[in-house]
Protein backbone atom coordinates (compact mmCIF):
# COMPACT_ATOMS: atom_id res chain seq x y z
CA UNK A 1 0.00 0.00 0.00
CA UNK A 2 2.59 2.58 1.17
CA UNK A 3 4.53 1.71 -2.32
CA UNK A 4 0.78 2.49 -4.13
CA UNK A 5 0.86 5.81 -2.55
CA UNK A 6 4.43 6.70 -2.80
CA UNK A 7 4.11 5.55 -6.90
CA UNK A 8 0.39 8.12 -6.95
CA UNK A 9 2.45 10.68 -5.57
CA UNK A 10 5.52 10.36 -7.86
CA UNK A 11 2.99 10.39 -10.90
CA UNK A 12 1.16 13.37 -9.10
CA UNK A 13 3.99 15.46 -9.28
CA UNK A 14 4.92 14.39 -12.73
CA UNK A 15 1.71 15.30 -13.88
CA UNK A 16 2.28 19.01 -12.64
CA UNK A 17 5.53 19.33 -14.01
CA UNK A 18 4.49 17.97 -17.08
CA UNK A 19 1.54 20.43 -17.07
CA UNK A 20 3.47 23.29 -16.11
CA UNK A 21 5.51 22.69 -19.49
CA UNK A 22 2.97 22.43 -21.07
CA UNK A 23 1.32 25.91 -20.02
CA UNK A 24 4.28 27.41 -21.02
CA UNK A 25 3.62 26.63 -24.67
CA UNK A 26 -0.11 27.79 -24.39
CA UNK A 27 -1.25 30.52 -26.41
CA UNK A 28 -1.71 33.69 -23.52
CA UNK A 29 -3.29 37.82 -24.42
CA UNK A 30 -1.58 40.62 -22.63
CA UNK A 31 -3.43 44.18 -22.00
CA UNK A 32 -1.76 47.32 -23.71
CA UNK A 33 0.82 48.83 -21.53
CA UNK A 34 2.28 45.56 -20.35
CA UNK A 35 5.44 46.15 -22.74
CA UNK A 36 8.56 47.96 -21.65
CA UNK A 37 12.06 48.72 -23.86
CA UNK A 38 14.61 48.18 -20.81
CA UNK A 39 18.73 48.11 -20.56
CA UNK A 40 19.06 50.70 -23.50
CA UNK A 41 20.11 54.70 -23.68
CA UNK A 42 16.73 55.70 -22.83
CA UNK A 43 13.15 54.58 -22.13
CA UNK A 44 12.83 54.84 -25.74
CA UNK A 45 15.44 52.20 -26.56
CA UNK A 46 16.29 48.37 -25.28
CA UNK A 47 15.40 44.99 -25.12
CA UNK A 48 11.34 44.51 -25.55
CA UNK A 49 9.86 42.87 -22.95
CA UNK A 50 6.05 42.05 -22.01
CA UNK A 51 4.39 41.57 -19.27
CA UNK A 52 2.25 38.41 -18.41
CA UNK A 53 0.46 37.68 -15.40
CA UNK A 54 2.90 39.93 -13.60
CA UNK A 55 6.09 38.61 -15.01
CA UNK A 56 8.10 40.21 -17.57
CA UNK A 57 9.96 38.30 -20.08
CA UNK A 58 11.66 39.45 -23.41
CA UNK A 59 10.16 39.09 -26.55
CA UNK A 60 10.85 36.82 -29.62
CA UNK A 61 10.21 36.50 -33.04
CA UNK A 62 9.77 33.18 -33.76
CA UNK A 63 9.76 33.66 -37.44
CA UNK A 64 12.67 36.69 -37.95
CA UNK A 65 9.50 38.76 -39.20
CA UNK A 66 10.00 41.52 -37.40
CA UNK A 67 11.33 45.08 -38.68
CA UNK A 68 11.48 48.49 -39.08
CA UNK A 69 7.48 48.85 -39.43
CA UNK A 70 6.61 46.70 -36.58
CA UNK A 71 8.87 48.24 -34.43
CA UNK A 72 6.82 51.27 -34.97
CA UNK A 73 4.00 49.99 -33.34
CA UNK A 74 6.02 49.62 -30.42
CA UNK A 75 7.30 52.97 -30.66
CA UNK A 76 3.76 54.47 -30.97
CA UNK A 77 2.25 52.58 -28.02
CA UNK A 78 5.01 53.71 -25.78
CA UNK A 79 4.45 57.31 -27.19
CA UNK A 80 8.24 57.49 -28.61
CA UNK A 81 8.66 59.05 -31.58
CA UNK A 82 10.02 57.27 -35.04
CA UNK A 83 11.59 53.60 -34.86
CA UNK A 84 15.54 53.80 -35.43
CA UNK A 85 16.19 50.21 -35.73
CA UNK A 86 14.66 46.72 -35.16
CA UNK A 87 17.63 44.51 -34.04
CA UNK A 88 18.05 40.33 -33.07
CA UNK A 89 19.91 40.41 -30.43
CA UNK A 90 22.22 37.10 -29.72
CA UNK A 91 23.49 35.73 -25.99
CA UNK A 92 25.29 32.70 -24.89
CA UNK A 93 22.27 31.63 -22.61
CA UNK A 94 18.67 30.55 -23.22
CA UNK A 95 16.14 31.73 -21.43
CA UNK A 96 11.91 31.81 -21.08
CA UNK A 97 10.93 34.54 -23.69
CA UNK A 98 7.77 35.47 -25.05
CA UNK A 99 7.80 34.45 -28.64
CA UNK A 100 5.40 36.98 -30.72
CA UNK A 101 4.66 36.75 -34.48
CA UNK A 102 5.41 40.49 -36.19
CA UNK A 103 2.21 39.63 -38.24
CA UNK A 104 0.11 39.71 -35.08
CA UNK A 105 1.34 44.15 -35.24
CA UNK A 106 0.86 46.45 -37.42
CA UNK A 107 1.57 50.46 -37.20
CA UNK A 108 -1.35 52.36 -35.89
CA UNK A 109 -3.02 49.52 -33.90
CA UNK A 110 -2.05 49.30 -30.19
CA UNK A 111 0.27 46.52 -29.37
CA UNK A 112 -1.06 44.06 -26.59
CA UNK A 113 -4.52 43.66 -28.32
CA UNK A 114 -5.22 40.34 -28.91
CA UNK A 115 -1.56 38.72 -29.72
CA UNK A 116 -0.85 35.48 -29.42
CA UNK A 117 2.31 34.73 -27.99
CA UNK A 118 4.15 31.69 -26.29
CA UNK A 119 7.01 31.51 -23.33
CA UNK A 120 9.71 29.42 -25.33
CA UNK A 121 13.11 28.82 -24.20
CA UNK A 122 15.05 31.17 -26.52
CA UNK A 123 18.76 32.53 -26.57
CA UNK A 124 17.84 35.27 -28.94
CA UNK A 125 15.52 38.88 -28.06
CA UNK A 126 14.54 41.98 -29.86
CA UNK A 127 16.31 45.43 -29.63
CA UNK A 128 14.19 48.45 -30.51
CA UNK A 129 15.58 52.13 -30.80
CA UNK A 130 13.16 55.09 -31.26
CA UNK A 131 13.54 58.55 -31.21
CA UNK A 132 12.84 60.21 -28.11
CA UNK A 133 10.71 63.31 -28.93
CA UNK A 134 10.26 63.77 -33.05
CA UNK A 135 8.50 61.67 -35.11
CA UNK A 136 7.16 62.08 -38.96
CA UNK A 137 3.51 60.82 -38.78
CA UNK A 138 0.93 59.99 -41.92
CA UNK A 139 3.81 59.26 -44.21
CA UNK A 140 4.63 57.04 -47.53
CA UNK A 141 7.50 55.38 -45.45
CA UNK A 142 9.32 56.41 -42.39
CA UNK A 143 10.92 59.28 -43.84
CA UNK A 144 7.83 61.29 -44.76
CA UNK A 145 5.54 62.59 -42.56
CA UNK A 146 3.82 65.14 -40.76
CA UNK A 147 6.19 66.64 -38.14
CA UNK A 148 5.70 65.97 -34.45
CA UNK A 149 7.32 67.19 -31.12
CA UNK A 150 7.15 65.92 -27.55
CA UNK A 151 8.68 69.21 -25.83
CA UNK A 152 6.64 67.12 -22.19
CA UNK A 153 4.09 64.81 -22.23
CA UNK A 154 2.72 64.58 -25.26
CA UNK A 155 3.05 64.81 -29.30
CA UNK A 156 1.97 68.42 -31.22
CA UNK A 157 2.96 69.42 -34.94
CA UNK A 158 5.12 72.17 -35.84
CA UNK A 159 4.02 74.82 -37.69
CA UNK A 160 5.29 75.70 -41.17
CA UNK A 161 5.72 79.30 -40.48
CA UNK A 162 8.68 79.62 -38.51
CA UNK A 163 10.78 76.74 -38.87
CA UNK A 164 12.71 76.78 -41.83
CA UNK A 165 15.75 74.18 -43.87
CA UNK A 166 18.12 73.88 -41.01
CA UNK A 167 15.87 72.39 -38.76
CA UNK A 168 14.21 70.21 -41.61
CA UNK A 169 18.24 69.19 -41.82
CA UNK A 170 18.37 68.32 -38.13
CA UNK A 171 15.29 65.89 -38.28
CA UNK A 172 16.02 64.11 -41.23
CA UNK A 173 19.64 63.01 -39.24
CA UNK A 174 17.62 62.77 -35.60
CA UNK A 175 15.14 60.08 -37.51
CA UNK A 176 18.23 58.31 -39.40
CA UNK A 177 16.91 59.18 -42.75
CA UNK A 178 19.32 60.96 -45.80
CA UNK A 179 19.06 64.49 -46.86
CA UNK A 180 16.31 66.43 -47.33
CA UNK A 181 14.65 66.60 -50.21
CA UNK A 182 11.46 69.01 -49.21
CA UNK A 183 9.00 70.70 -46.59
CA UNK A 184 5.89 71.57 -47.13
CA UNK A 185 2.24 72.35 -45.48
CA UNK A 186 -0.21 69.64 -44.29
CA UNK A 187 -3.06 70.56 -46.84
CA UNK A 188 -5.51 68.25 -45.05
CA UNK A 189 -4.91 69.00 -41.12
CA UNK A 190 -7.71 68.45 -38.32
CA UNK A 191 -8.82 71.71 -36.36
CA UNK A 192 -7.85 69.21 -33.46
CA UNK A 193 -4.58 68.70 -34.02
CA UNK A 194 -2.20 70.05 -31.09
CA UNK A 195 0.47 72.40 -32.35
CA UNK A 196 3.59 73.40 -30.86
CA UNK A 197 3.24 77.41 -31.28
CA UNK A 198 7.00 77.92 -31.06
CA UNK A 199 9.60 79.18 -33.63
CA UNK A 200 12.81 77.17 -34.11
CA UNK A 201 16.02 78.60 -34.86
CA UNK A 202 18.64 75.85 -35.59
CA UNK A 203 21.88 76.19 -36.42
CA UNK A 204 21.99 72.69 -38.33
CA UNK A 205 24.29 71.09 -36.27
CA UNK A 206 22.12 69.89 -33.40
CA UNK A 207 22.05 66.72 -32.40
CA UNK A 208 17.93 66.70 -32.06
CA UNK A 209 15.43 69.32 -32.88
CA UNK A 210 14.57 70.30 -29.18
CA UNK A 211 17.67 71.50 -29.09
CA UNK A 212 17.89 74.15 -30.98
CA UNK A 213 16.51 77.52 -29.69
CA UNK A 214 13.04 78.23 -29.42
CA UNK A 215 10.86 81.42 -29.42
CA UNK A 216 7.30 82.09 -28.47
CA UNK A 217 5.15 82.71 -31.87
CA UNK A 218 3.02 85.70 -32.40
CA UNK A 219 1.19 83.87 -35.27
CA UNK A 220 -2.47 83.05 -34.69
CA UNK A 221 -2.87 80.87 -37.22
CA UNK A 222 -0.61 77.17 -37.69
CA UNK A 223 -0.18 75.16 -40.61
CA UNK A 224 1.36 71.87 -39.74
CA UNK A 225 4.80 71.37 -41.81
CA UNK A 226 5.30 67.91 -43.85
CA UNK A 227 9.04 66.68 -44.16
CA UNK A 228 9.95 64.43 -47.17
CA UNK A 229 13.83 63.02 -46.38
CA UNK A 230 15.86 60.61 -48.83
CA UNK A 231 16.73 56.89 -47.43
CA UNK A 232 19.58 56.88 -45.46
CA UNK A 233 22.89 55.41 -47.20
CA UNK A 234 23.28 52.11 -45.98
CA UNK A 235 23.59 49.96 -48.92
CA UNK A 236 26.37 49.44 -51.01
CA UNK A 237 27.45 47.06 -53.77
CA UNK A 238 31.52 46.13 -53.37
CA UNK A 239 33.47 45.34 -56.32
CA UNK A 240 36.66 46.86 -56.83
CA UNK A 241 36.13 48.19 -60.62
CA UNK A 242 32.40 48.61 -60.94
CA UNK A 243 30.45 51.20 -58.41
CA UNK A 244 27.23 49.97 -59.38
CA UNK A 245 28.06 46.06 -59.28
CA UNK A 246 29.06 43.63 -56.81
CA UNK A 247 28.85 42.21 -53.50
CA UNK A 248 25.97 43.64 -51.58
CA UNK A 249 26.50 45.40 -47.73
CA UNK A 250 24.17 46.99 -45.40
CA UNK A 251 24.62 49.16 -42.70
CA UNK A 252 23.43 48.67 -39.42
CA UNK A 253 24.15 49.68 -35.66
CA UNK A 254 27.08 51.42 -37.60
CA UNK A 255 28.88 48.20 -38.92
CA UNK A 256 28.64 47.01 -42.21
CA UNK A 257 28.49 43.53 -43.16
CA UNK A 258 27.47 41.43 -46.31
CA UNK A 259 24.03 40.33 -46.69
CA UNK A 260 22.89 37.11 -46.54
CA UNK A 261 19.58 35.61 -47.29
CA UNK A 262 17.68 37.64 -49.81
CA UNK A 263 16.38 35.55 -52.36
CA UNK A 264 17.90 35.44 -55.77
CA UNK A 265 15.30 37.75 -57.64
CA UNK A 266 14.65 40.55 -59.63
CA UNK A 267 12.23 42.57 -57.15
CA UNK A 268 14.62 43.08 -53.85
CA UNK A 269 17.99 43.68 -56.49
CA UNK A 270 15.47 46.41 -58.49
CA UNK A 271 14.94 48.13 -54.34
CA UNK A 272 18.94 48.05 -54.34
CA UNK A 273 19.76 49.36 -57.40
CA UNK A 274 17.22 52.12 -57.00
CA UNK A 275 18.31 53.19 -54.00
CA UNK A 276 21.64 53.65 -54.88
CA UNK A 277 20.82 55.17 -57.87
CA UNK A 278 21.79 52.68 -60.15
CA UNK A 279 18.91 51.85 -62.66
CA UNK A 280 17.32 48.47 -62.96
CA UNK A 281 18.65 45.87 -61.99
CA UNK A 282 20.25 43.31 -64.06
CA UNK A 283 20.91 40.30 -62.43
CA UNK A 284 21.12 38.81 -58.64
CA UNK A 285 23.22 36.06 -57.62
CA UNK A 286 24.23 33.97 -54.39
CA UNK A 287 28.13 33.96 -54.17
CA UNK A 288 30.00 31.04 -51.89
CA UNK A 289 32.60 33.12 -50.00
CA UNK A 290 34.54 32.32 -46.50
CA UNK A 291 32.46 32.27 -43.33
CA UNK A 292 31.98 35.08 -41.60
CA UNK A 293 29.82 37.44 -39.63
CA UNK A 294 27.13 38.93 -42.02
CA UNK A 295 23.79 40.49 -41.67
CA UNK A 296 21.04 38.04 -42.59
CA UNK A 297 17.95 39.46 -44.54
CA UNK A 298 14.69 37.34 -44.98
CA UNK A 299 13.35 39.92 -47.26
CA UNK A 300 10.17 37.95 -48.60
CA UNK A 301 8.68 41.24 -47.87
CA UNK A 302 10.22 43.47 -50.06
CA UNK A 303 8.04 45.14 -52.47
CA UNK A 304 9.14 47.34 -55.68
CA UNK A 305 9.27 50.53 -55.03
CA UNK A 306 9.35 50.31 -50.95
CA UNK A 307 12.78 50.86 -49.21
CA UNK A 308 14.70 47.77 -48.13
CA UNK A 309 15.29 48.59 -44.56
CA UNK A 310 12.08 48.87 -43.51
CA UNK A 311 10.68 45.30 -44.77
CA UNK A 312 13.58 43.16 -43.66
CA UNK A 313 14.37 41.35 -40.18
CA UNK A 314 17.72 41.34 -39.70
CA UNK A 315 19.96 39.26 -37.26
CA UNK A 316 23.78 38.75 -37.28
CA UNK A 317 24.74 34.80 -38.48
CA UNK A 318 27.57 33.33 -39.49
CA UNK A 319 27.81 32.26 -43.47
CA UNK A 320 29.15 31.69 -46.13
CA UNK A 321 27.67 32.87 -49.04
CA UNK A 322 26.50 36.38 -50.07
CA UNK A 323 24.13 38.46 -52.41
CA UNK A 324 25.96 39.66 -55.61
CA UNK A 325 23.88 41.86 -57.68
CA UNK A 326 24.51 43.69 -61.29
CA UNK A 327 23.19 46.85 -62.00
CA UNK A 328 22.65 48.87 -65.12
CA UNK A 329 24.69 51.40 -63.94
CA UNK A 330 22.61 54.24 -64.78
CA UNK A 331 23.00 57.22 -62.37
CA UNK A 332 20.33 58.75 -61.14
CA UNK A 333 20.66 62.45 -60.30
CA UNK A 334 18.62 64.56 -57.70
CA UNK A 335 18.18 68.15 -58.66
CA UNK A 336 16.36 70.69 -56.46
CA UNK A 337 14.80 73.71 -58.01
CA UNK A 338 14.86 76.74 -56.09
CA UNK A 339 11.42 77.79 -56.77
CA UNK A 340 9.16 75.36 -55.34
CA UNK A 341 12.60 73.25 -53.48
CA UNK A 342 11.56 69.81 -55.24
CA UNK A 343 13.08 67.04 -56.48
CA UNK A 344 13.61 66.01 -60.41
CA UNK A 345 14.81 63.23 -61.69
CA UNK A 346 16.85 63.02 -64.57
CA UNK A 347 19.17 59.70 -65.43
CA UNK A 348 22.34 59.91 -67.07
CA UNK A 349 23.56 57.02 -69.11
CA UNK A 350 27.17 56.62 -69.15
CA UNK A 351 27.14 53.77 -70.89
CA UNK A 352 25.45 55.83 -73.97
CA UNK A 353 28.19 55.29 -76.83
CA UNK A 354 27.42 51.53 -76.49
CA UNK A 355 23.75 51.74 -76.33
CA UNK A 356 23.92 54.05 -79.44
CA UNK A 357 26.10 51.54 -81.21
CA UNK A 358 24.27 48.51 -80.44
CA UNK A 359 20.74 50.46 -82.02
CA UNK A 360 22.56 51.54 -85.28
CA UNK A 361 24.21 47.69 -85.87
CA UNK A 362 20.18 46.82 -85.55
CA UNK A 363 19.09 49.60 -87.88
CA UNK A 364 21.73 48.56 -90.15
CA UNK A 365 21.09 45.11 -90.08
CA UNK A 366 17.34 45.28 -90.94
CA UNK A 367 18.09 47.62 -93.60
CA UNK A 368 20.20 45.47 -95.31
CA UNK A 369 17.56 42.84 -94.76
CA UNK A 370 14.89 45.03 -96.87
CA UNK A 371 17.23 45.34 -99.52
CA UNK A 372 18.65 41.95 -99.95
CA UNK A 373 14.40 40.89 -99.52
CA UNK A 374 13.55 44.07 -102.36
CA UNK A 375 16.58 43.01 -104.52
CA UNK A 376 16.20 38.98 -104.98
CA UNK A 377 12.25 39.81 -105.02
CA UNK A 378 12.49 42.36 -107.94
CA UNK A 379 14.94 40.53 -109.51
CA UNK A 380 14.56 39.29 -113.48
CA UNK A 381 11.25 41.47 -113.74
CA UNK A 382 10.33 42.64 -117.93
CA UNK A 383 10.68 46.32 -118.09
CA UNK A 384 6.69 46.33 -118.75
CA UNK A 385 6.09 44.47 -115.74
CA UNK A 386 7.82 47.09 -113.94
CA UNK A 387 5.30 50.06 -115.03
CA UNK A 388 2.54 48.73 -113.50
CA UNK A 389 0.91 50.16 -110.67
CA UNK A 390 -0.72 46.53 -109.28
CA UNK A 391 1.22 43.38 -108.94
CA UNK A 392 -0.26 40.58 -109.67
CA UNK A 393 1.34 37.87 -107.60
CA UNK A 394 4.51 37.00 -105.73
CA UNK A 395 5.51 33.44 -106.15
CA UNK A 396 8.28 33.67 -103.64
CA UNK A 397 10.16 30.20 -103.48
CA UNK A 398 7.07 28.39 -105.66
CA UNK A 399 7.45 26.58 -109.14
CA UNK A 400 5.81 28.09 -112.01
CA UNK A 401 3.90 25.81 -115.07
CA UNK A 402 7.03 25.67 -116.97
CA UNK A 403 8.60 23.09 -114.88
CA UNK A 404 10.14 22.90 -111.03
CA UNK A 405 13.17 24.50 -111.41
CA UNK A 406 12.08 27.47 -113.59
CA UNK A 407 13.02 30.82 -112.27
CA UNK A 408 13.10 29.61 -108.59
CA UNK A 409 16.78 30.50 -108.21
CA UNK A 410 15.63 34.08 -109.09
CA UNK A 411 13.12 34.46 -106.45
CA UNK A 412 14.70 32.11 -103.39
CA UNK A 413 15.77 34.01 -100.17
Amino acid sequence: MTDYMGMKTILTAAMLLLSSGLQAEEDHSTESGNIRLRGGASRCAGGLEMKFNNEWKSVDDPKFGWNLRTAAAVCEELKCGSALSAKVQQSFTRRLVWKIEASSFQSGFALGHNVSMKAQYSASSLEIICTESVRLVNGSSLCSGRLEVRPQQSWSSVCKDGFDQRGAEVVCREISCGALLNTRSELHASDNTPVWRKELKCRGDESTLLDCDNLESKRENCIPVRLTCSEPDNLRLVDESRSCAGVLEMELQDEWKPVDGLAEDITSATTVCRQLHCGFAMSAKIKPRAKTFMWGITASGVESGSALREHVSARQWFSSSSMEIICSEAKILNLSTPDNNSTLNRTALPNISLVRLVYLLLALALFLFAMRFYDKATRGQKPAEQDNIELNSYHLGATRAGGPNEEASEIEL
